[in-house]
């Protein structure tokens, strides 16, 4: 606590005589009394005055007279205020603001040394009882040792300018004493983290054999990088001195520079074989384009450029001339679709002028095969005008059309040839050679019609192979629009065309037995 009593002088320049005592809760807190001899009795004053410097400067109690009594907050105002007396020593207003400064300085350091070294002594009674180590215990300590430092470097500032904002300071001494404290803390947590690093170094070796057996495997590249990865941010997580961690990291970074440098070995390995690839495939979609422009099957070359485009994606090739080769393909599936869907706007305006003139022949086919007795001719007619509608550019309903009535010309010739036979045949019978020659001309007869039936079932075949190409490219189109616009209508529609295509392909697989059928029977006979 600060004591002081000096003369000074007021404002009108009458010696007066000054008290200064700091106050018991807050010490930054002054109150001064000024005494002025002109208000006391002589003999009062005198004593008063030898009072103070003898008796209560000193820490004694005496009864102070009444006088005039002033406050002041040296936190608010630093220096020695203006409206009280000034000493008549020169250098007291300074000294006793450092004397004041001093005393709160070390006040508020005594409280917070106190709650400090009880907060610390809990925390000692704590860390004797531990068996491992605990890194939040040393960040505690940590944290309060940096407070201390911090109180002290403050303690400094405070009491060489004057200025401050808190109460958390320490004078050296109170500072001394704490340090001393946690370096004893710290000896004890150091100890139980030799032990733990010890074992966090023994498991992290294990880890560390673990990672070297996946090298030596077969495992692909990335995952032993993420494994790398992985075990590295568990060692860094992992406490331990930082020789150890270097050591672990170097070992883990030698095998990853192992595998680095047996990827780059087979990436020139890649890069060779990929450009060879790529030159190679880059010539056959240059043939291919002048497929695409020149197409008349369609479909065929589109299954041409499937196939290179299931080579393109299995190949072995670097990314951008995996994409330079789609990109390219894309170009000649949608030159294709577009040679194609042209292709198809004009068969329709084609197939309508031809159509008329090709169902006319089929009238006079179908009237010969009703009526005129020379069967070979009518063969011969129907067959001419059959191969007419295979080689005319006709749209599907009208191909259908024209071979459903072609089929039933033929059915009808051969229906009465097959009746006129049977006549020579049982005539024949009668007659005996006649009869045996009659059979043998119907067995001509009969191998003519079915060799004929085969060419008539080969070209159906075709027929209907063609028209599963015209439905597989309408299919494309209406899948592309579905995908657009979702519209049911569209996928009933894709429905049916699959439905149509499936009928055709069980079709074709029919006339092929029926072919096979009429072969292996004329071998047997």
């Amino acid at each position: 606590m600060i004591r002081d009593v000096f003369w000074g002088k007021d404002a009108g320049n009458n010696k007066v005589l000054v008290t200064v005592v700091s106050d018991s809760v807050k010490p930054e807190i002054q109150v001064v009394n000024v005494f002025r001899p002109d208000d006391l009795e002589e003999s009062v004053f005198m004593k008063l005055k030898n009072d103070l410097f003898d008796i209560w400067r000193d820490g004694g109690e005496i009864d102070f007279p009444k006088g005039s009594s002033l406050k002041w907050n040296i936190k608010t105002n630093p220096h020695y205020p203006e409206d009280l007396p000034k000493p008549e020593k020169e250098d007291k207003a300074e000294s006793l603001v450092r004397k004041i400064r001093r005393n709160i300085l070390q006040v508020y350091s005594a409280g917070f040394r106190d709650e400090v070294q009880q907060l610390l002594n809990g925390f000692e009674k704590k860390i004797t009882g531990l068996n491992e180590w605990n890194k939040e215990d040393r960040l505690f300590l940590q944290n309060y040792e940096t407070v201390i430092r911090g109180a002290g470097e403050l303690y400094n500032q405070i009491e060489r300018t004057g200025k401050w904002e808190d109460n958390e300071w320490l004078t050296p001494s109170d500072s001394y004493s704490l340090r001393q404290i946690i370096k004893t803390l710290y000896q004890t947590l150091d100890a139980l983290h030799l032990k733990s690093v010890t074992n966090n170094y023994q498991k992290m070796q294990i880890n560390l054999e673990k990672f070297l057996q996946k090298v030596q495997s077969a495992i692909p590249a990335r995952e032993i990088k993420e494994a790398a990865h992985e075990l590295k941010n568990e060692i860094r997580e992992t406490e331990l001195t930082r020789q150890q961690k270097d050591e672990l990291f170097q070992t883990i970074n030698d095998a990853v520079d192992g595998i680095n440098r047996k990827q780059e070995e087979e990436r020139a390995v890649l890069e060779k074989v990929s450009e060879m690839n790529f030159e190679d495939y880059e010539s056959r979609l240059k043939e291919l384009a002048v497929e695409v422009e020149q197409a008349t099957f369609f479909q065929e070359v589109r299954e041409s450029l499937k196939q290179i485009q299931r080579e393109i994606r299995d190949a072995k090739l670097l990314p951008p001339q995996r994409k330079s080769l789609m990109d390219s393909l894309d170009e000649l599936f949608s030159a294709l679709s577009d040679r194609q869907s042209d292709e198809k706007k004009n068969l329709s305006s084609i197939s309508e002028a031809q159509f008329p003139v090709l169902s006319e022949r089929l009238d006079i086919g179908k009237r010969l095969a009703a009526y005129n007795d020379d069967f070979q001719e009518t063969r011969e007619y129907l067959k001419t005008l059959q191969n007419d509608v295979f080689e005319a550019r006709l749209t599907r309903e009208h191909r259908e059309a024209l071979k459903t009535g072609l089929n039933e010309a033929f059915e009808k010739v051969n229906g009465r040839a097959d009746k006129l036979f049977a006549e020579r045949k049982r005539l024949h019978e009668k007659k005996g050679m006649e009869m045996e020659n009659l059979r043998l001309k119907k067995r001509q007869e009969w191998e003519f019609r079915m060799k004929e039936k085969i060419i008539y079932t080969e070209k159906n075949i075709k027929n209907l192979q063609n028209a599963i190409e015209n439905d597989e490219f309408y299919l494309q189109q209406q899948e592309e629009k579905w995908a657009d616009s979702k519209e049911e209508r569209i996928e009933k529609n894709i429905a049916r065309i699959k439905s149509q295509i499936i009928e055709r392909q069980n079709k074709i697989e029919e006339y092929r037995k029926e072919v096979a059928a009429i072969e292996e029977k004329l071998k047997e006979d």
